[in-house]
């Protein structure tokens, strides 16, 4: 957790990831309106969260742009893992390595951040308009990593095959 003064002087206490993507986003140039679930809703309150709950689809389907913070831990893979979905997508297969480079390794630990693993997270991506997947000090359109994830299930492992 990290405090923060406000203001008014008064301390705030942010979850640490959060505060590191907050940090990350931030514009000193512009202000911006966001949404953190993590704050905006009371963790400790289940009736609140319940309530809250219901009305996350609307607050995704509503919201203009969402932004999904993976973290800092391992962010050295992440352009590369990157750059290779962004391969994959516009559908430059000629150009992808060879299975065994280091890229697949890389964009395997994309997909292994536990961002993936929360079911409801992918479901209020799907509901948004526009996201943006940021790890460490890269990004890239979740078009790019939507895809991906959908052409691994469904073909991009019958051509890792192929190549083995």
């Amino acid at each position: 957790m990290v405090d923060v003064s406000l203001d008014d002087g008064q301390l705030f206490t942010f979850p640490e990831e959060l505060y590191r993507a907050l940090f990350r986003v931030r514009d000193p140039a512009r202000s911006q309106l966001l949404f953190a679930d993590s704050i905006c809703i009371n963790q400790t309150d289940e009736r609140e969260k319940s309530l809250q709950v219901r009305m996350m689809r609307q607050i995704y389907q509503k919201a203009r742009h969402v932004l999904i913070f993976l973290g800092d831990q391992d962010a050295h893979l992440a352009q590369s893992a990157f750059h290779l979905a962004s391969q994959i997508r516009a559908q430059r297969l000629d150009e992808l390595p060879m299975p065994n480079a280091g890229a697949w390794g890389e964009l395997i630990q994309l997909f292994d951040r536990p961002w993936f693993g929360r079911v409801w997270c992918l479901q209020e991506v799907v509901l948004s308009r526009s996201a943006e997947v940021i790890w460490g000090p890269a990004s890239a359109p979740w078009g790019d990593i939507g895809f991906v994830a959908a052409w691994i299930c469904n073909v991009g492992y019958k051509v890792l095959v192929v190549w083995l």
